[in-house]
């Protein structure tokens, strides 16, 4: 479902940048430096590297190297498909999107405005919906199974499952009172730089140590 809206959304929201974007190909200037590029790329990593390791341990299915690749190779190309379209489609609209006092705050949104098809904005409503729901459900969970062994020892496990549970729904109902804007604005960048120096970088050079070494110790492992 949200690639089917999401999809919806890029084609016109493209089509509108169409100008924008020829410009851009044709001049071969943006605004910006290819370091701030590489920097908001990491803090991208950053942030989804915060949600991968709440839902990680819910990966009991992926059991095998085989399986491990297959699923890194179809989420890092679908994410990184829609990623790079949706960046297209922003710099094509970038022009009208620095009119508006807080146009960068929610591009996409803002882009589905531009278009005026109210069927858009319900699709990007449909996104967020879904978007939140996946992510809730999956991150409440991964908390739960990582969670569920360490406290609470007096309570049989229904009962920490639910206490964890609730505690996740609470914190998150909380953080939902800043609203939309200012998680993204605010918390998105933050969330990010942290994670980029304590998940993206320490994964990226332990990582493969770990792997290598584990493959040598187990090779029996597939």
């Amino acid at each position: 479902m949200i690639l089917v809206c999401l999809i919806a959304l890029l084609i016109p929201g493209l089509s509108l940048g169409q100008a924008g974007i020829s410009e851009v190909a044709a001049t071969k200037h943006v605004e910006g430096s290819l370091g701030t590029a590489i920097w908001n790329g990491l803090l991208y990593a950053g942030f989804q590297s915060l949600v991968v390791a709440s839902i990680i341990s819910t990966s009991q299915l992926l059991d095998t190297t085989k399986k491990c690749m297959g699923f890194a190779i179809i989420g890092t190309v679908i994410n990184g498909l829609m990623t790079a379209l949706c960046a297209i489609m922003i710099l094509g609209n970038m022009n009208a999107l620095t009119q508006l006092e807080d146009g960068m705050s929610l591009p996409i949104f803002n882009i589905a405005k531009f278009i005026n098809a109210p069927i858009l904005l319900y699709a990007y409503s449909v996104i967020l919906f879904c978007a939140f729901v996946s992510t809730g459900v999956g991150v409440v969970f991964g908390l739960v199974t990582r969670f569920e062994k360490v406290g609470f020892k007096s309570l049989n496990i229904e009962q920490r499952r639910i206490i964890i549970s609730l505690i996740s729904i609470v914190i998150a109902t909380l953080l939902s009172f800043a609203g939309l804007t200012k998680l993204i604005a605010v918390g998105y960048g933050w969330i990010g730089r942290v994670c980029v120096f304590l998940l993206v970088i320490p994964l990226a050079v332990v990582a493969p140590i770990k792997n290598a070494k584990f493959k040598k110790e187990h090779p029996e492992v597939e």
